[in-house]
């Protein structure tokens, strides 16, 4: 039997960049995992119907001036004009022409089996994004690495958007983020999904898989859904609070507010108080556990 080692926390900088009694969950979602989209010319190429949609990035691994940027710059002129889309060529220099060898490499990754096995690969050397630290998306991408005997740079962003923003420019190899954030770029194209991080696949993208379906030793049971709730003071009558229940749960059954939730990549489900209490008491103890593997420490 494999020992288990704890998980590391291996976060880099960006660089540039009153008590309450809980109510009912509102909604319920899922964050994606989506994988950067490159492509170099130099080392090899996609095909695809109706290939390229979007610029193209053609990485070098040498530096301008030389021979082979000679070579990709005078390509990059005649396929933008040929194909009408723009070919950008992009200079990634070090480790002996390895290091854009090494992107580009990344780019195959088409499931979570795929991308496991490039981590493994290339250890601590992977870089994702996430909304910011001991956010959920943290805390899933923790559990995963922990279950899958990974390592990864985590990139802690501000916010879901600009983790999205930046994964689409191409500073970080990944990025985990909500639906909301990151399926409208996938549905662009310029991101691809890998996982769904629930135990089912979610209602708002159902042909993205979920992690426990991958396939991968340790994520049978693999769940990090997030649950969006209402909450009220702890002094609240209690008469009040079911008021609000039956309001709010009655709602919740409207055709229409599903849809709309659901555009947003949001699964919409509901319940009483005492099963949020109960979810978020278990969900407490579970992510205390994460914390203390990942070592993670708050802003």
């Amino acid at each position: 039997m494999r020992e288990r080692k704890p998980a590391r926390r291996e976060d880099v900088p960006r660089g540039r960049r009153a008590r309450a009694r809980a109510g009912f969950p509102a909604r319920v979602l899922a964050p994606v995992l989506c994988l950067v989209m490159l492509l170099a010319s130099v080392h090899g190429a996609l095909a695809e119907p109706g290939f390229p949609l979007k610029p193209v990035r053609l990485v070098v691994s040498f530096s301008s001036g030389g021979a082979a940027d000679i070579t990709a710059r005078a390509l990059a002129e005649a396929l933008s004009r040929l194909w009408q889309q723009q070919v950008v060529v992009e200079n990634r220099i070090g480790a002996g022409g390895n290091l854009g060898t090494e992107v580009v490499a990344r780019a195959p990754a088409v499931d979570l089996q795929g991308f496991t096995a490039l981590l493994r690969a290339h250890p601590a050397q992977i870089t994702y994004a996430t909304c910011g630290v001991a956010t959920a998306q943290q805390f899933a991408m923790e559990l995963y690495k922990f279950q899958t005997g990974t390592r990864a740079l985590h990139v802690p962003y501000k916010g879901c958007a600009p983790a999205v923003v930046d994964a689409v420019g191409g500073q970080v190899d990944a990025v985990l983020a909500s639906d909301a954030a990151a399926l409208p770029q996938v549905r662009s194209g310029k991101l691809r999904a890998i996982a769904m991080t629930s135990r089912q696949r979610s209602p708002a993208a159902p042909d993205i898989p979920s992690f426990a379906e991958s396939g991968i030793p340790g994520l049978a049971g693999y769940d990090a859904t997030v649950v969006y709730g209402l909450m009220a003071p702890a002094a609240t009558p209690a008469a009040v609070l079911r008021q609000i229940e039956q309001a709010v749960g009655g709602l919740m059954g409207q055709r229409a507010l599903q849809q709309r939730l659901l555009q947003a990549g949001l699964d919409l489900q509901s319940g009483p108080g005492a099963s949020f209490r109960a979810l978020m008491a278990a969900d407490i103890e579970r992510f205390r556990r994460i914390i203390a593997i990942a070592g993670i420490q708050p802003e």
